[in-house]
């Protein structure tokens, strides 16, 4: 709140406007275990930031699959259980992931002028190509690596550059929710680089 010498105040408000986000996160043997409940929680964290911006989930792991797509009211609590429910095995096919989160951009992109898509991965792949010519066709691509595997975080790399984007290490799963919220608060700050 300002006031003028006159005695007259003025406001400044300051409105933040939307984000339409994708999240595309590994779902593969890697995640099993204990760490799929750290994921669980980074996921919600971050679905909570962003209660009222545009949200879609996909996740891969042998295949891809769309856990929430835009529009999709699901409830955190139901959306999850969806990600708990999944088999969490099998191998990383990372491009059919990408692939997935490109198209959910592309359907939003002519309406929405900041979009960012969020990569969670160790880097690694084991089914599929390597995902590297899928980066550029990306708005802003945001890479949080998972592990300290020397080729997966050099892909990872490339993916964010290519994409961008940037890349955040994540050196162990605990570290994922803290890691996605601050990459949240840059988003929610109003990032100009998301905006293309």
């Amino acid at each position: 709140m300002l006031q003028k010498p006159g005695g007259e105040w003025w406001f400044e408000i300051s409105v933040r406007r939307p984000l339409s986000l994708v999240l595309c996160i590994d779902a593969s043997m890697s995640i099993a275990g204990q760490k799929k409940r750290f994921a669980a929680l980074a996921l919600a964290t971050f679905l909570l930031m962003f209660d009222r911006d545009r949200k879609a989930v996909v996740t891969f792991e042998s295949q891809s699959r769309l856990l929430k797509a835009f529009g999709d009211d699901t409830s955190i609590e139901n959306l999850i259980g969806r990600w708990l429910d999944q088999d969490f095995g099998g191998t990383t096919h990372m491009e059919a992931g990408l692939e997935d989160a490109l198209k959910l951009e592309r359907a939003v992109s002519k309406t929405d002028t900041r979009l960012a898509t969020v990569l969670v991965t160790d880097g690694k792949y084991t089914t599929g190509r390597n995902p590297i010519y899928l980066a550029k066709a990306f708005r802003h691509l945001i890479v949080l690596t998972l592990g300290d595997d020397v080729f997966g975080k050099d892909l990872c790399r490339k993916l964010s550059k290519l994409g961008h984007g940037e890349m955040h290490s994540v050196p162990e799963i605990e570290a994922l929710p803290s890691a996605l919220i601050q990459v949240g608060r840059n988003l929610a700050r109003g990032v100009n680089s998301i905006e293309r």
